[in-house]
């Protein structure tokens, strides 16, 4: 049996309550630029309004790929058909992103005291690629010693197998995917009434 004061409960407008044992997070810098993309590519479409509310807007949410089948009837010049090329691979990367989330245990996330899931973040280690090209030979050859590799292991001749902390945060979307007592399950976080976080401490003394 988990401990409850490690997991997190959430009760919704229908009255009833969730453990939360963990929570689905993706990798920050996607996040970043996947937001700079949408962030770009709506100030060259304009105040075009899509029926889910005017580009750039709170309501323009991740997942507004459906909308571009209209953005296409509206991209009549070149800096709204620029426009039109990000928001389609801001969806493309969307879709990617989905496929990097981790579940993390709510003990382990930062901010998971607060009901504010986009405060929430954690870190991983995760597998990556540093290139050794600009490097000279000696240089490289230091580089791989001091991580116990030798060339035949490098990616592509020049990329450098390494671990590194990865940052993932919420993505922006209204659900949330959660593991729940019922299994995981994605739950819409404005149904959420009321929140109890992990590792709850003692209520703060009252005033004298």
């Amino acid at each position: 049996m988990q401990d409850d004061t490690s997991n997190a409960v959430a009760i919704l407008s229908s009255g009833q309550s969730l453990k939360i044992y963990g929570v689905t997070l993706y990798p920050t810098e996607a996040i970043a630029v996947i937001s700079g993309l949408r962030s770009e590519a709506a100030s060259k479409m304009g105040g075009v309004s899509t029926g889910i509310g005017f580009i750039g807007s709170p309501t323009w949410a991740i997942g507004a790929g459906a909308a571009l089948g209209f953005l296409e009837s509206v991209a009549s010049d070149a800096a709204r058909k620029n426009g039109l090329k990000m928001f389609a691979e801001a969806d493309r990367q969307t879709d990617a992103l989905l496929a990097q989330g981790l579940l993390f245990r709510m003990k382990d996330v930062t901010n998971s005291d607060r009901p504010l899931p986009a405060s929430w973040s954690s870190t991983a280690l995760v597998d990556d690629l540093q290139t050794i090209a600009p490097l000279s030979l000696k240089q490289q050859a230091d580089v791989l010693s001091q991580n116990g590799l030798t060339r035949a292991e490098l990616v592509d001749g020049h990329l450098m197998p390494i671990k590194r902390q990865r940052l993932y945060s919420h993505n922006g979307d209204e659900f949330l995917a959660v593991d729940t007592e019922f299994g995981l399950i994605n739950i819409r976080w404005s149904s959420v009434v009321g929140y109890i976080g992990p590792n709850r401490n003692s209520p703060p003394p009252l005033p004298r």
